[in-house]
């Protein structure tokens, strides 16, 4: 490879799996790990959407709590007003 390439590849790389966790002051790691723990949560709260579609007796608050849970979580991690990262405290 060339260096021009070699370069223009690493910044692929580099925009494809570093820029957004970084924009958001967290490692390619801990960004992972909290867009597992969303999906986990969203999977969670898809199924109990589902069973409230049928049965609207079940998981009445379960959308809003999930929602709620949600919120708290991207206000906590990540960058912070005062530049600060917290993420270690969700994960």
């Amino acid at each position: 490879m060339r260096k021009h390439q070699m370069t223009r590849a690493t910044g692929c790389l580099y925009a494809t799996f570093l820029q957004h966790p970084r924009d958001v002051c967290m490692t390619y790691v801990k960004h992972c790990l909290l867009s597992l723990r969303f999906a986990a949560m969203f999977a969670s709260a898809s199924i109990k959407a589902v069973a409230h579609a049928f049965v609207p007796s079940l998981c009445v608050h379960s959308t809003s709590d999930t929602a709620d849970a949600v919120q708290s979580i991207l206000l906590s991690s990540g960058c912070r007003d005062d530049g600060v990262s917290d993420v270690e405290s969700v994960l």
